[in-house]
């Protein structure tokens, strides 16, 4: 039987698992993270780059060599440093043409060239475990047109040259498939909303299942996602610190304050950092400290405490813009609805899912259930058989 690699091509990432028979292979180089299997993940990043932590560097190698990852691929191929997949998605995704540097806007870069780096890359990954031909499924957001679907054949086909076959999921499909097999009474399921919270954007889609097929009636989209909350935290480093290791041991403490929670924040301490004036800090950031504790604080301890409202104040943007777009979309929601699935690594956060449910209508909220395994609930749904179509 052929193999299926399911690949979702994320906004801050590409994770991929293959699909044989009745069998799902998570395909992992490192194995088990926190006591959970996860998908390979590459990320096109660079040192330079400012979200660029010991979760990145540890999950953005591929094949079977830890040493050949991603970021040291990009940073030894000059022509293509300081590129960041997280732009790179938008500019494919809208048919641009051009990219240009993070650090230096007035460089550019063919977006499909790159593109094609990301894929060469990507297919080293699958062809190092998957030995034989293979169909290739692309997850893709709920608008995509055919013109860009045939634009991403191309440029998939002239880089997997011995594909069985490509086909493309659109992700609401994929989330609500996996979600009908964590369900017991899904058979009297027929208006799906779904709220995929990822890392660069969260999308909201209103699905009519028919005779086994899906067909949408609604979608949306804001920029909001897990990237700009770390993004918002490093905007405060960036203000005092230089040093990329130190930077890197920021984020790293600033991931786990984030995931060792039940919806309450919880403070952390950063020892050993270079430290900085008080007046460097952008004024947004100086009112969780006092000059003076902040500066006592560098010159005799070398440490910094971040309180749990630091931390909550690092979501409240990402949150705020998040609620107004899952508001907007059911005030313009006239179907009755017999379930909301709520997925994707933001919405791991008891937090984010607490205050994305708030702006569901009242009289609904009780439909909504909350499919956890961030991104990989949507890959395992990619490879599930049913069909979906777009009403114009």
């Amino acid at each position: 039987m052929t193999e299926t690699i399911v690949i979702d091509l994320g906004t801050t990432g590409i994770a991929y698992i293959s699909q044989h028979g009745q069998k799902t292979v998570v395909r992992s180089p490192i194995g088990i993270v926190q006591k959970m299997k996860e998908p390979t993940t590459l990320h096109i990043v660079s040192d330079k780059v400012d979200i660029f932590g010991p979760d990145i560097l540890e999950r953005s190698y591929f094949g079977e060599q830890p040493t050949r990852s991603a970021v040291r691929y990009m940073q030894s191929h000059s022509q293509y440093v300081d590129y960041n997949f997280h732009g790179l998605k938008t500019v494919v995704y809208s048919l641009q043409e051009r990219i240009s540097p993070i650090n230096d806007p007035s460089l550019h870069v063919s977006a499909v060239e790159l593109f094609k780096v990301v894929l060469m890359l990507l297919r080293q990954a699958i062809t190092a475990q998957v030995k034989q031909q293979f169909n290739l499924a692309l997850l893709v957001p709920a608008n995509t047109t055919d013109v860009l679907k045939n634009h991403l054949q191309q440029l998939i086909g002239s880089i997997f040259t011995d594909l069985t076959s490509i086909q493309f999921v659109q992700e609401p499909v994929a989330a609500t498939k996996f979600a009908f097999t964590q369900l017991q009474n899904n058979q009297s399921l027929s208006s799906i909303a779904v709220l995929d919270l990822g890392g660069g954007t969260c999308d909201f889609s209103l699905l009519q299942l028919k005779n086994n097929e899906f067909i949408f009636r609604k979608t949306g989209a804001v920029f909001a996602g897990g990237y700009f909350v770390d993004q918002k935290f490093m905007n405060f480093v960036n203000s005092f610190e230089k040093n990329q290791r130190l930077k890197t041991g920021f984020l790293n403490q600033f991931q786990i304050a984030k995931t060792n929670y039940n919806g309450q924040f919880k403070p952390f301490v950063v020892k050993n950092w270079s430290g900085g004036n008080f007046e460097n800090i952008a004024p947004e950031f100086q009112q969780f400290w006092k000059k003076e504790e902040f500066e006592m604080k560098i010159l005799l301890k070398k440490e910094i405490e971040f309180s749990a409202e630091f931390v909550k104040f690092c979501y409240e943007e990402t949150v705020q813009k998040m609620k107004t777009g899952i508001k907007e979309f059911f005030e313009n929601i006239d179907e009755e609805i017999d379930q909301i699935i709520v997925v994707g690594g933001l919405a791991e956060s008891k937090f984010v899912f607490k205050e994305a449910v708030s702006q569901i209508p009242t009289q609904i909220q009780g439909k909504c259930i909350q499919i956890a395994q961030g991104s990989l609930s949507i890959i395992k749904g990619g490879s599930l058989g049913l069909q979906c179509q777009n009403v114009e």
